[in-house]
């Protein structure tokens, strides 16, 4: 019996690698976004400890696409995003493999967006409340 319960949670490990993870981040299929910059939040529902999901949550992607138009982000594009930040916490994901982005904001002067000062850069840290 002890040699079936060991088999069977070994199986159940191998299936769902997000059980070991500190964070999962669930990717959404579409989802919509009106501020300037795509959040993880935006995209996906993050599990895990308060403080680290939150701080996996509001990881700024990038730029949303402006009104009409759409942008697909994967899983990879995500996970690359995160380790550029430097989080240190092993993130496991589930599922969807990408997510359709449906833009909702409409473009500035000429047709640009310009970045706020408070922009991310790769290795720096999101703004808490980008726009």
């Amino acid at each position: 019996m002890r040699r079936k319960t060991s088999i069977s949670m070994f199986i159940i490990l191998l299936c769902a690698p997000e059980a070991l993870a500190d964070v999962v981040v669930i990717v959404r299929r579409e989802a919509e976004s009106a501020g300037k910059y795509i959040r993880v939040c935006d995209i996906a529902r993050v599990e895990g400890p308060r403080e680290l999901a939150l701080e996996v949550a509001k990881t700024v992607i990038g730029p949303t696409p402006q009104r009409g138009e759409t942008r697909e982000i994967t899983r990879w594009e995500i996970e690359k995003r995160l380790r550029e930040m430097g989080l240190d916490a092993d993130i496991a994901f589930a599922g969807n493999d990408s997510v359709t982005v449906f833009g909702n904001r409409m473009p500035g002067p000429a047709g640009k967006t310009a970045a706020p000062r408070d922009a991310p850069v790769p290795g720096g840290r999101a703004a808490a409340e980008p726009d």
